[in-house]
């Protein structure tokens, strides 16, 4: 342990959830022992919704919002409508012009 405790719970979380979202979390029963397969190895399964909101709160409180990735979903999105990085998309999409002639709800 070091001096300033903090910084051990703090690794020990980040460790913590980086193998349950890489590794998945472990299958346990109902006495909280890990499930083990035939060669006496820990069943895992997909993280929980819980522990993927846990990573996400974490990374939020350590001020990181958005990691961009080239080819990841949100890249995508942003490649279809136009945006580059670094840019608004409240200032930088142009959004058609509505149509001024009544319609349906305006008569």
């Amino acid at each position: 342990m070091t001096k300033d405790i903090h910084v051990d719970i703090s690794n020990a979380l980040d460790e913590h959830l980086l193998d349950a979202i890489s590794n998945g979390a472990p299958l346990l029963d109902e006495k909280g022992d890990p499930v083990l397969d035939a060669e006496g190895n820990a069943i895992r399964r997909p993280p929980s919704a819980a522990i993927l909101n846990t990573a996400r709160q974490r990374l939020k409180d350590l001020g990181i919002t958005k990691i961009m990735v080239e080819g990841d979903a949100t890249d995508e999105i942003r490649k279809w409508l136009g945006l580059v990085e670094g840019e608004n998309p409240l200032e930088t999409l142009k959004l058609p012009k509505l149509s001024e002639e009544p319609d349906a709800a305006t008569g």
